[in-house]
């Protein structure tokens, strides 16, 4: 039930990091909004562009519902955004990729979320460290485990199903790293 913004930030071609220096813009933006929205945290996944350039996918909670605070909130990311990727002069701060959306139904940050955990990674070649994480985890909010019994049969159906997921991914990300059906 928790109000949920979708946020995309891109780096501009001219300054397109390579390899893990995306980290450093990041990691600014992430303290700059844990100093000016200490109630937001959020989700985020890395992603390339069709050019190979770094954008960042995050679904963020805890800015106020309402106009001025939404409002307040893509102005600040904009700005913020371009100072983390060094944007100095207000011609190239306008060439610099914000967006931040509100789902327009409920179901639309679950769509968002399969989406962009789904798409494959980064070529093998192209080693950037991790590719999604969680920032200011204490302001997102938390869910009451619930335990679902299952008999011995279900178990093992759960787990033949596991068991071959693994199985698929392990052989999909063998034939991108080059490997032909029958190895």
């Amino acid at each position: 039930d928790a109000f949920a913004l979708l946020i995309t930030l891109t780096w501009p071609d001219w300054a397109a990091p390579e390899g893990r220096t995306f980290r450093e813009p990041w990691a600014r933006f992430r303290k700059r909004m844990a100093r000016s929205w200490p109630d937001v945290g959020g989700v985020y996944r890395v992603e390339l562009t069709r050019k190979g350039v770094v954008h960042i996918h995050a679904i963020t909670c805890g800015v106020e519902t309402g106009r001025r605070s939404l409002k307040a909130f893509r102005e600040w990311v904009a700005v913020a955004w371009s100072e983390c990727v060094r944007a100095d002069h207000q011609d190239r701060r306008r060439r610099v990729g914000t967006s931040v959306e509100v789902p327009k139904q409920g179901k639309a940050v679950i769509r968002y979320i399969s989406k962009y955990m789904s798409k494959p990674e980064t070529p093998v070649d192209l080693r950037i460290g991790r590719w999604w994480d969680t920032f200011n985890d204490a302001a997102l909010p938390t869910l009451t485990p619930s335990r679902i019994p299952v008999t011995d049969d279900e178990g093992r159906a759960i787990k033949a199903l596991m068991d071959e997921r693994v199985k698929v991914s392990y052989m999909a990300r063998q034939m991108r790293r080059g490997a032909t059906e029958s190895e």
